[in-house]
């Protein structure tokens, strides 16, 4: 069946919407668009759609990508004509195109997200100190505790591209990118909050407001392969 991959953006009236009400609306809009959707057979048919990573409660994202299945190859230019229309305030359509049966899905292809990161300063920043500070660490301990585990990660290396820390004098705004291995992930959250205790960020651990940037695959080499460009 013809498979579309789909860039979305989860704008700031969405911010506070749980990620499942999110898909939830998504494909109301789909539905809506009375395009050939495939679905699955059975009792419970449901629609043949994909996502990338989860949003948290309180994340925006541009892009959020997506791959729907449907059972009549159509134009990327009549499915987007369709579908705009139908999407509510705080998502938009800011790419499409048609990919390969054998592509891999979203949540395989991608092991890399960037994002923005920012909160309220609570005093003067030198953001380079900052940075420098954190690309000297050779290890950064990182203790998650879960209802299930309590376990100690090493932060660093899920972090391998230099931060970028600035602020307009109110605001302190972090730009970073992190690694998601098989083994073990890091929140944007716990990075501002280890920032905040260790690394002297002036800003409260609890302030932090995130906006996701890019989704990616990282390749040995450091290079970054966006979802679209590998269609």
């Amino acid at each position: 069946m013809p498979r579309l991959r789909i860039s979305i953006s989860k704008d700031e009236p969405l911010r506070f919407l749980g990620h499942l009400d999110f898909l939830r609306t998504m494909e109301r809009a789909l539905r809506r668009s009375r395009l050939p959707l495939a679905y699955s057979e059975g009792f419970n048919p449901h629609m043949k759609v994909s996502y990338d990573t989860a949003l948290a409660v309180g994340m925006t994202a541009d892009p959020f990508y997506m791959d729907i299945e449907l059972v009549t190859a159509l134009a990327p230019a009549d499915v987007r004509a369709q579908l705009v229309p139908q999407l509510p305030t705080g998502i938009r359509l800011t790419a499409l195109a048609a990919i390969d049966d054998a592509a891999p899905k979203l949540m395989a292809f991608s092991n890399y997200e960037t994002f923005c990161l920012f909160g309220p300063a609570t005093g003067p920043l030198d953001g380079a100190a900052v940075a420098q500070a954190w690309e000297q660490r050779t290890t950064v301990p990182l203790r998650k505790v879960t209802r299930k585990q309590e376990k100690v990660i090493d932060a660093r290396p899920l972090v391998p591209e230099p931060l970028v820390v600035t602020t307009d004098g109110a605001y302190i705004r972090v730009e970073a990118g992190i690694l998601r291995t098989e083994r073990t992930g890091l929140k944007p959250a716990e990075l501002w909050q280890l920032l905040v205790r260790d690394f002297a960020l002036p800003a409260r651990e609890d302030e932090c407001l995130i906006h996701r940037t890019g989704t990616y695959r990282r390749e040995a080499d450091g290079r970054l392969v966006a979802p679209l460009e590998d269609v």
